[in-house]
């Protein structure tokens, strides 16, 4: 298994923005030039040009290229700034914001089939979303867990951004059904606002009139 190097490489140069360098790692945010957003600048319009450009390149060496601004940041920060305070930057940035914004959605992709499959009033849809829903948040939460060292590695690859065209087909399958079942399944019907107080009220209108509370009146 390995992560995608376009998205590690466009995460380490996160680290040249002024505005994480500012932070409290060490990094001199105040004192830095604009010269040290270029990487970025550079990644962003090869993201932008490659697939339009030059598409067949750009598909078999993504990796080389985002290696290559990764380095062109990391590589003079290391000299200017010392390879311990580089490297605590990257790592800030990929540990703290990186990681953290990958937990946070696939939490949210969790919560949302949990709330479909508790919606969904057919039984076969039901299951449905929770299987497909716990098939893309347990692998995440597996792949996560053997990057941070939480988890032994296993080969499970990151849902939709990990390198291997065979589990993003199965990744967008699985998404793709829990889209259909939850537009086109039926909804249980929500419960009607008063209907539950009128029938305690009417309960309790008979036992202050002698009756048993509940009891059903005979008929004369």
């Amino acid at each position: 298994m390995r992560v995608s190097a376009f998205l590690i490489g466009a995460v380490a140069l996160l680290a040249a923005s002024p505005a994480l360098a500012a932070e409290t790692h060490g990094l001199p945010g105040a004192d830095m030039s604009i010269l040290w957003s270029l990487p970025f600048v550079g990644i962003l319009l090869c993201i932008a040009t490659g697939p339009l450009f030059y598409p067949h390149l750009w598909e078999h060496h993504y990796g080389k290229f985002a290696a290559f601004w990764a380095a062109l940041v990391l590589i003079p920060m290391a000299i200017a700034f010392g390879p311990s305070l580089t490297l605590e930057s990257a790592l800030h940035t990929l540990l703290l914001e990186y990681m953290s914004f990958i937990i946070l959605l696939f939490g949210l992709f969790a919560m949302v089939c949990w709330h479909l499959a508790r919606r969904c009033a057919d039984p076969l849809g039901r299951y449905v979303l929770a299987g497909c829903g716990m098939l893309v948040t347990l692998q995440a939460v597996i792949n996560i867990g053997g990057v941070i060292g939480a988890l032994p590695l296993t080969g499970v690859p990151l849902p939709f951004m990990s390198y291997g065209r065979n589990s993003l087909l199965v990744m967008l399958l699985a998404v793709g059904l829990i889209l259909s079942v939850g537009r086109w399944a039926p909804s249980r019907p929500l419960p009607v606002a008063g209907k539950g107080s009128d029938n305690v009220a009417h309960i309790d209108r008979r036992g202050r009139d002698g009756g048993t509370r509940g009891a059903r009146p005979r008929p004369g």
